[in-house]
């Protein structure tokens, strides 16, 4: 009897160590606020987006000059076009791609009539049938954007007749499908997204992790998938890197949690830059910059209290 009591007191000892330990939540709700599109003649990029996605220009807080914001769909991410700083850009003998958002997906409801417009337009379709490694029987279409930016075109039934209840009014076409990132490790950045931004593993294989972080679809794919080398493959801050997604960016109401996780997981955190801390819109700040394992900028915003000027801590 008393040996089953020690056995009993040890397990009881062993859970609550275990739990103690175990990687806390950030606080939800926790979403996909922004997108920070980088490239070298911003103007051209949003007009790429609303001539040929139909985007909307939106007021940019701050200093208007020198970030322009578009909305594809009411409710959803906003893209943000910053100017590419001067030396950032990439040659044209520049070899791979690299680690980061590789190409932004974009889901519409007619794919072939979408790509013969967009040719009629002038752009062009470097892939007219893609096979998306994560979603092998759904239809795609890989496109380029200016500055050498990816962009998949998704085909989707219209999302808009689920959306109904959903107050905010829709426009357009066209809306975010998912995020394409290239890593060195799917496994590493799995954890990284669960723990610090509560991202939920939708279904993996070796190489590739499918996860919804923050209401969005994120591919975490090692360069294996796409066929790509790995010796070719820069990090995402190397001044080699061409145009594109410099970084992610989620809101909440509590950003307090998921900082002190990240903290506690060793993650590398960077206080916001002064001219990028206005983001998603005049209401959220910038709390706090965390790099992902291979050095994606992934900002915390802190939206403020409904009904408070000031932001909840």
């Amino acid at each position: 009897m008393k040996a089953w009591l020690v056995c009993v007191s040890v397990l009881v000892l062993w859970g609550v160590i275990a739990l103690a330990q175990a990687p806390s939540r950030p606080a939800r709700p926790l979403r996909l606020a922004e997108i920070q599109y980088q490239i070298g003649d911003r103007q051209t990029l949003a007009s790429f987006f609303q001539e040929h996605f139909g985007a909307r220009a939106l007021p940019a807080p701050g200093n208007p000059d020198a970030v322009a914001r578009v909305d594809l769909r009411a409710g959803e991410s906003v893209i943000h076009l910053l100017r590419q700083a001067a030396g950032t850009r990439g040659s044209a003998d520049t070899p791979g791609p690299g680690y980061g958002v590789y190409w932004l997906g974009l889901r519409t409801a007619n794919l072939p009539q979408t790509l013969t417009r967009l040719e009629i337009g002038g752009v062009r379709v470097r892939e007219r049938v893609l096979d998306l490694p994560h979603d092998v029987l759904t239809r795609a279409a890989l496109i380029e954007g200016p500055g050498d930016s990816l962009i998949a075109l998704v085909l989707r039934k219209d999302r808009r007749i689920a959306n109904r209840r959903d107050p905010a009014p829709q426009w357009g076409d066209f809306g975010l499908d998912h995020l394409f990132l290239l890593v060195k490790s799917a496994k590493d950045n799995e954890t990284f997204f669960r723990d610090v931004f509560a991202g939920r593993v939708v279904k993996s294989r070796p190489h590739l992790t499918l996860m919804n972080v923050g209401g969005v679809t994120l591919v975490l794919a090692e360069p294996e998938v796409l066929g790509l080398r790995r010796e070719q493959m820069h990090a995402p801050t190397e001044p080699s890197v061409r145009g594109g997604v410099l970084r992610l960016g989620f809101s909440s109401h509590d950003v307090t949690k998921a900082i002190a996780t990240a903290k506690r997981r060793g993650d590398r955190l960077l206080q916001p830059a002064a001219d990028t801390a206005s983001v998603a819109s005049s209401t959220d700040s910038a709390a706090a910059v965390i790099l992902s394992p291979d050095g994606l900028p992934c900002a915390l915003l802190q939206e403020r209290a409904p009904g408070n000027d000031k932001t909840r801590r």
